[in-house]
């Protein structure tokens, strides 16, 4: 009989959209979640197992309730750790900003011996920081300002379970459409360079690049990143739906390449 995935679903702050698209998207006949949530006073609670169908935000604060008074942030992420060992084969990390998408929560699934989604810490420390991510890749020899004035163009790059990367067509920011109506020179620079990116940078996973395309088609890297918005109707998912990968099947792919291991950013 097929035994479910159980994936511990993590999740914290105010704005819990991408929780509730992530969870309610998974194929239930092959992945169990568990919702984990981070408080905005930092504590840690984990819920066991959510209802069949969509939810919205309120149902998943109601499956990870408040600790009683007195129940340290210490103490909540201790237990909370101690039931993702017992209950989950690995985490989704569904966070964004300071300590979300730093490598900060990445750092500490790793000392925990925790396989995760997306991109180690050492990456998304890196990304995080902007000025350290473009001394990086210029020295690499991949063109990084994001003072040039042109085009926005998002692309983004997504790992496969068989260890492949994979770079969406490019996509206009702020535009719906895919792809972004440029020349296949340019195009081919676009997705090679996001490639070369997402190795530069030890990524796993999935990378978002933000590129601006000047008026000469000189092609430059903007901004980088590590943790790109799950949401439904977010830019990262949006790219690969229109490419013919559906938002379940992203997830998917995304889930099964954790579960294989780390990509080797050398090869």
């Amino acid at each position: 009989m097929y035994q479910s995935v159980r994936v511990a679903v993590l999740f914290g702050g105010q704005n819990t959209k991408h929780a509730v698209s992530v969870v309610t998207n998974l194929d239930r006949s092959r992945y169990r979640v568990i919702p984990v949530r981070i408080a905005a006073d930092g504590r840690w609670s984990a819920g066991f197992g959510t209802p069949d169908g969509p939810i919205d935000e309120s149902v998943l604060r109601l499956l990870t309730p408040d600790h009683p008074p007195g129940v340290s942030v210490a103490e909540s992420l201790f237990a909370t750790i101690g039931v993702i060992l017992r209950e989950a084969d690995l985490v989704f990390p569904v966070l964004h900003g300071v300590h979300g998408e730093d490598g900060t929560v990445q750092n500490l699934l790793d000392q925990a011996g925790i396989r995760y989604v997306g991109n180690p810490a050492a990456a998304c420390a890196t990304a995080m920081d902007t000025a350290l991510t473009r001394r990086i890749l210029t020295a690499r020899g991949i063109a990084a300002d994001g003072a040039v004035i042109g085009r926005d163009i998002d692309v983004g790059v997504l790992e496969t379970p068989d260890g492949h990367l994979i770079a969406s067509a490019p996509r206009e920011t702020g535009d719906l459409a895919v792809p972004a109506g440029l020349d296949q020179d340019t195009t081919a620079r676009l997705k090679g360079t996001a490639v070369r990116v997402f190795r530069e940078l030890g990524c796993a996973g999935m990378l978002h690049v933000g590129f601006v395309v000047a008026p000469d088609s000189t092609v430059s890297v903007k901004q980088v990143s590590t943790m790109p918005g799950m949401a439904s109707g977010s830019r990262f998912p949006l790219m690969w739906t229109a490419g013919g990968i559906s938002y379940t099947e992203l997830l998917d792919i995304l889930i099964r390449t954790a579960r294989r291991g780390k990509i080797d950013a050398t090869t």
